[in-house]
C-alpha cells in the first residue's frame, strides 16, 4: 500500500509542519510588504482581512444559514489569515510584477491556506489521514448471506435508497454489513441507522468516524455477529438543512423514518422487529436522532444522540426557524421538536443515550436539558460526557463505548 495513503493528517508531524510553514509564508509576506512599503499598509490589510472575515461570518449566520452552529472562532480566525496573505500577496506582486513574485506570493498564500485547512481539519478530525480525503468506489451489489462465505471483516456498500414517499432528492447511502451477514451465520440481524452532521455526508461515518473498523472490532469479538450499520443521506446535500422534517424545504423525516426502512427491510436480511432497531448520529445527526425516536417511537425505540441540539434550528432562533422552514406553521414545527414530543407523549419502551464532549458548552447544556425531559416522558436515558470537543473523537470514541450496550438493547446477547 502506498505510505502516503496511511500519512496522517491530524497527528504527527503533518499538523505541526504545515502551522510552522503556513507561518513562515504569512511572516514572510507581511516582511516584504514592510520592505516595500510602511507598516501602515500591513495595518490597512490587517483590518480589510478582519472585515472581509466579519462579512463572511454575518452572511453564513444570517443570510445564507447552511447550519444551525456558529462558525467556531479559531475558523474564522484561519479564515482571516488565509485573507490577510492574499491581500498581503496581492500589494506585493502590484508593486513588483513579475514571475518570480507571482511565484512566491502564489505559494505563499497556498501554504496559509493550507496551515488554516489543516488546523480546521485537526479542530473535527474529520479527515484523519490522507486515504479519508480520497474517492472510495465503494461497489453498489449487496452480496447475498452465503454459508460458503468466510470473512474476518465486514463490507461496506452504496446503496440507491428510492424515495417512494417522501420525494426527497438523496445521495445514496452506505451500508455496512459484518461477517455475520455475509456467511448467514445469524438469520436476522438487527438494524443501526446512523445519521452524518450538517454540512457533510454519509461517508463522514466512514472516513473521520472509523465506523467499519469500529464495527470489524466489535464483530471480531462476538464471532463476526454485529448490527447492519445503514448510513443514509440525512440532508440531501453537503450544506443543506432540511431540519430532520417535513416542511417547504424537504420531506426528510418521511425519507428517513418511512423510506429508508422499508428499503432496508425489503433489500436485506434483517429483523423487522421495532425492538431491533436503533438511531444514531452526531450534531445535526444526533438531533435528527432525537427527533425520530420522539416522532416515531414505533419504528426506533432505541437513539444515541451525540453532540445534539436540544431542537431544530436554521440559525437565528425558534421563530425564525419556524417562519423561514415552516411557513409559521407552529404546530408543523412542534411535531418536529424532540422537547415538544416529550412534553406531550409518553415513551416506556424506549431508552438512549446522550452524549458530548466535555469542552462542548452548547452540546453538554442541550444534551442536560433533553435528559431532563426524556426521563420525565418515561424513557430509560443517561447521559455520558467524554474528553473533547465537537468533533470525531468524542464521536467515534462514543460509538465504540456504547456499541455494548446498543447490541443488547437489539437482542445481541453475550
Amino acid at each position: 500500500m502506498n505510505p502516503l495513503r496511511n500519512l496522517q493528517l491530524t497527528a504527527g508531524p503533518v499538523p505541526l509542519l504545515l502551522l510552522l510553514a503556513g507561518a513562515a509564508a504569512l511572516a514572510g509576506l507581511i516582511s516584504a510588504t514592510r520592505r516595500g512599503g510602511s507598516a501602515r499598509i500591513v495595518l490597512a490589510c490587517v483590518a480589510a482581512a478582519l472585515g472581509v472575515t466579519a462579512l463572511v461570518d454575518y452572511l453564513v449566520e444570517f443570510v445564507w444559514k447552511p447550519f444551525p452552529d456558529r462558525l467556531d472562532p479559531l475558523v474564522l480566525l484561519w479564515v482571516a489569515l488565509g485573507v490577510l496573505a492574499l491581500l498581503l500577496a496581492g500589494v506585493r506582486v502590484a508593486r513588483a510584477p513579475s514571475w518570480r513574485s507571482t511565484a512566491l506570493s502564489t505559494a505563499a498564500v497556498g501554504l496559509v491556506v493550507l496551515m488554516g485547512a489543516g488546523q480546521v481539519n485537526s479542530l473535527y478530525s474529520a479527515y484523519p489521514s490522507v486515504e479519508d480525503l480520497l474517492p472510495v468506489d465503494y461497489p453498489a451489489t449487496v452480496p447475498r448471506p452465503s454459508p460458503s462465505t468466510t470473512a474476518e471483516r465486514g463490507v461496506v456498500v452504496r446503496a440507491t435508497v428510492p424515495p417512494t414517499r417522501s420525494r426527497f432528492a438523496a445521495r445514496p447511502a452506505l451500508v455496512y454489513l459484518p461477517p455475520a451477514y455475509l456467511s448467514g451465520a445469524r438469520e436476522r440481524l438487527p438494524v443501526l441507522m446512523l445519521l452524518h452532521g450538517q454540512p457533510g455526508s454519509p461517508r463522514d461515518w466512514f472516513s473521520g468516524g472509523k465506523l467499519a473498523r469500529t464495527m470489524d472490532s466489535y464483530a471480531q469479538r462476538r464471532g463476526g455477529v454485529a448490527p447492519v450499520v445503514v448510513v443514509p443521506d440525512a440532508t440531501g446535500g453537503q450544506f443543506a438543512n432540511p431540519l430532520c422534517a417535513d416542511t417547504r424545504r424537504a420531506r426528510a423525516a418521511t425519507y428517513l423514518a418511512e423510506d429508508v426502512p422499508a428499503w432496508v427491510r425489503q433489500n436485506l436480511a434483517v429483523d423487522a422487529a421495532p425492538q431491533a432497531w436503533a438511531i444514531g448520529g452526531y450534531s445535526y445527526g444526533g438531533t435528527c436522532a432525537l427527533q425520530l425516536a420522539t416522532r416515531f417511537p414505533e419504528v426506533f425505540r432505541t437513539f444515541l444522540a451525540l453532540s445534539p441540539d436540544a431542537e431544530p434550528d436554521l440559525g437565528g432562533g425558534r421563530e425564525a426557524t419556524v417562519r423561514d422552514a415552516f411557513a409559521g406553521d407552529r404546530g408543523a414545527y412542534a411535531r418536529a421538536d424532540p422537547l415538544t414530543q416529550l412534553s406531550l407523549r409518553r415513551f416506556p419502551d424506549s431508552a438512549g443515550v446522550l452524549v458530548a464532549g466535555t469542552d462542548d458548552a452548547a452540546s453538554t447544556a442541550a444534551a442536560k436539558r433533553v435528559a431532563v425531559a426524556a426521563a420525565g416522558a418515561g424513557m430509560t436515558v443517561r447521559t455520558r460526557w467524554i474528553r473533547g470537543g465537537h468533533d470525531f473523537t468524542v464521536w467515534s470514541g462514543a460509538l465504540t463505548a456504547e456499541l455494548d450496550w446498543l447490541g443488547g438493547r437489539l437482542g445481541l446477547r453475550g
